[in-house]
């Protein structure tokens, strides 16, 4: 834990090894920003919720699955919607693989904006009131 409702996750071997950072919003859950995932971004949402005892709300970040084969991309994306996600975010190294896989999930989970600002239609998640502290 860094700050109020803030943490380090990790590190994780991928190769290389990684760290995520995991937010947790008040009445929300975790919101879990990942770099390129080389551990799998499946894992990486495991060991935020493991370490942390929360549940998970948003993952953004890259995924590292461009060229990966359709059955890991499926694996994945139901390893992160089995996990509880509401908000799944692809970006920069995840391919467009796995933003076609998400978009036949349900709207209420797909997500695969191309800008960071637009990641949650705008809902302010950037003040510190809205975080809960993390033990």
């Amino acid at each position: 834990v860094i700050a109020k409702g803030v943490a380090v996750i990790g590190e994780l071997y991928g190769p290389p090894y990684e760290q995520a950072l995991a937010v947790n919003v008040k009445g929300r859950g975790l919101v879990i920003f990942v770099g390129c995932s080389h551990p799998g971004v499946d894992n990486i949402v495991k060991k935020a919720v493991s370490d942390l005892n929360e549940k998970p709300y948003i993952v953004i970040g890259g995924f590292h699955l461009v060229g990966a084969s359709e059955d890991r991309i499926a694996s994945v994306a139901n390893s992160l919607i089995k996990l509880g996600l509401k908000k799944i975010y692809p970006m920069h190294c995840s391919g467009d693989s796995i933003r076609g896989y998400i978009r036949k999930v349900p709207r209420d989970i797909r997500r695969w904006r191309s800008r960071t600002k637009d990641y949650n239609k705008g809902e302010r998640m950037n003040s510190i009131s809205n975080c809960e502290a993390l033990t």
